[in-house]
């Protein structure tokens, strides 16, 4: 074949950079998003926010650069409703139109390992055709997998924000969610802020589900 309990930083002011993120078009947030705290307020469990459609001005991420990496790239927060505590995957290879991905879950004290193809793809309505591919698709004989969307991802590429969705409102009782993945070398000093700071805004009408902690590294030993 070829080919997510929340991080809540307090006490950090959250500077934005000055590319153009996703616009949040949902709710009027009236801090100056590029002075915005991070705080602890509650989060509402709620349906998922969508992203806006692109703008002119809206960067597309390219989901190609956020998987070319040799190290594991863990889920560090999660809104899906799901039993799943853990969850990493390894990118064996990835080019402009596929992704090798093996993927490890942990979930009721059991790891399961989904091994296949991810095809790179645009979202209809977060990007253009002149765009990088920005989202994928890990193949299944049902079809029935979401498509995984990168709608932030930081300078260095080791931290990102993903919308799982399914491109079509008939599929909205499947469920939407958002996740924050980071790259291994990132887990001791955690996210960056901005990338915490994305996250939070997005999945700000979901709870949190699940989160990275350290004793999910001992999926490690189990990959070969």
């Amino acid at each position: 074949m070829r080919l997510g309990l929340v991080l809540l930083i307090t006490g950090y002011s959250v500077f934005v950079d000055a590319e153009t993120a996703w616009p949040i078009d949902y709710d009027d947030y009236s801090e100056d998003p590029t002075t915005a705290r991070i705080t602890t307020a509650p989060i509402s469990n709620k349906p998922a926010r969508k992203p806006s459609k692109k703008d002119k001005d809206a960067v597309v991420y390219s989901i190609e650069q956020f998987l070319d990496t040799t190290e594991e790239i863990w889920v560090y927060n999660s809104t899906e409703e799901t039993n799943v505590t853990c969850r990493v995957d390894v990118i064996e290879g990835v080019d402009t139109l596929y992704a090798i991905v093996k993927r490890y879950s942990l979930s009721n004290g059991t790891i399961s390992t989904i091994d296949g193809d991810a095809v790179l793809s645009s979202h209809p309505n977060l990007a253009t055709v002149q765009d990088p591919p920005n989202e994928m698709k890990i193949e299944s004989q049902s079809n029935s997998n979401p498509y995984e969307t990168l709608i932030y991802m930081n300078e260095n590429h080791d931290c990102g924000v993903f919308y799982v969705n399914y491109h079509s409102e008939t599929h909205l009782l499947l469920g939407t969610w958002f996740e924050l993945r980071i790259r291994n070398s990132s887990l001791a000093q955690g996210p960056d802020p901005v990338c915490s700071y994305y996250f939070e805004q997005y999945s700000s009408k979901q709870s949190v589900t699940y989160s990275y902690t350290p004793p999910c590294l001992c999926m490690l030993q189990y990959m070969p």
